[in-house]
This record gives structure tokens, C-alpha cells and sequence, in this order.
């Protein structure tokens, strides 16, 4: 985990100064990948700022924000703090309903979203947890 985090701080980093003559990473999608990571692997908090660093990110398409907005809010329910998490979903809806958020935030706004840890056994084998939307 500290190592995948490392080298997603270091795209970060890359994209946000980068090299001479060196192709610039999406910052959007970097900080949506680094933010969803983080959710699952459990730091909720530190995923909603990545997620909502994505939505922000100079240049980030429509689509983009209205994804990285729905998944700050669950990642903010996650973390418990439901009054922020209420305001994102709200965003949301203001936005371009892409891949169902509009249906994820008017769900995220009657109930708080919530992570569950699956079994590798109950998964279908792997000696990795999955993380799985709970409805």
C-alpha cells in the first residue's frame, strides 16, 4: 500500500511541475485513481481530498467532475462527516448526470453510503479483501 501510494504522490507531484519535454498525467484522473485507492484501502478522509482534487483540477471534463464529486461524498460518509458528504451529493445534481450519479446522489442523500469488506473466500478466491458497495 505504501508503495502504490508513493508512486501516485510522485505522479502527483509530476504532473503538477513537470519535466522539460515530458508528457504531463491527467492530473484529473490521477487524483480520481489515488482517491479511490485510498477509499478502499481505508483512508476516507485523505480519499475525499484527492476525489475532490480531481473535480478541481485545471481542464477535468464534465464527466469527470460529476464522478469525482459522487465518490468525495461517499468517501466523506465513509469517513463520517455526513454534512459534508450531503453538500457534495447536492453538487452533484447540479451536475451532468453521468453513469447514474444522479441515482447514486439521490441515494447517497437518503442514506450514507457505506464500504463492507468481502472475503477472499466469499469473493471467488485471492488472498485480497474486495471492497463492494453496500445498497
Amino acid at each position: 500500500e505504501a508503495e502504490a501510494f508513493a508512486i501516485f504522490d510522485a505522479l502527483v507531484a509530476s504532473a503538477q511541475h513537470p519535466a522539460p519535454n515530458t508528457p504531463r498525467p491527467p492530473l484529473d484522473l490521477v487524483h480520481y485513481d489515488y482517491g479511490d485507492a485510498l477509499i478502499v484501502a481505508g483512508e476516507a478522509e485523505r480519499a475525499a481530498k484527492e476525489l475532490l482534487a480531481a473535480a478541481s483540477a485545471p481542464g477535468a471534463e464534465s464527466s469527470m467532475v460529476s464522478r469525482a464529486r459522487l465518490r468525495a461524498a461517499q468517501a466523506l460518509d465513509v469517513a463520517g462527516k455526513r454534512d459534508d458528504a450531503i453538500a457534495q451529493y447536492k453538487a452533484v445534481l447540479a451536475l451532468p448526470n453521468v453513469f447514474d450519479s444522479h441515482e447514486d446522489a439521490k441515494r447517497g442523500l437518503k442514506e450514507p453510503y457505506k464500504l463492507t469488506r468481502k472475503s477472499a473466500e466469499n469473493a471467488g478466491g485471492g488472498d485480497a479483501s474486495k471492497a463492494v458497495k453496500q445498497s
